[in-house]
């Protein structure tokens, strides 16, 4: 069960929205960069946010994600949805002239593909991780 106070409401579905875009690129099989200059294009042209990307506080890059990343790369996982992020992720800097980091969500979200775990999953996983986070503090 997910109550309000579990989760921020603006983080509310980050992480399986997230997954849900790597995915669609993922299954595309055209080149990577291309599908995600159309992606990001058909989110500029409506007006949307890309789940995962963007931070007030980073704005180089979110350290939190550099180091899950780095696990991933020494545990030798498969970095095919990594690579997908951060194609978005230099895709929404070419197209807007800004950086839009890749955030710790978009980072857990590639993740999760990597280790082979279903979309749906992905909020439950985010208020668990903030449920640990606020025991831990």
């Amino acid at each position: 069960l997910v109550s309000s106070l579990d989760l921020n409401p603006e983080n509310r579905g980050v992480i399986t929205k997230a997954m849900d875009v790597f995915k669609e690129i993922s299954g595309k099989g055209d080149d990577i960069e291309k599908s995600s200059i159309k992606l990001v294009d058909y989110y500029i042209n409506n007006k949307e946010k890309i789940s995962g990307f963007g931070h007030p506080y980073y704005k180089d890059f979110d350290p939190r994600a550099k180091s899950l990343f780095e696990v991933a790369r020494k545990n030798e996982l498969d970095i095919q949805f990594m690579n997908i992020a951060r194609q978005i992720e230099h895709s929404l800097e070419d197209r807007l002239d800004q950086k839009f980091v890749l955030n710790i969500y978009g980072a857990i979200a590639a993740l999760l593909l990597t280790l082979d775990i279903d979309s749906l999953a992905g909020e439950s996983i985010l208020v668990s991780l903030n449920n640990i986070t606020l025991v831990t503090n």
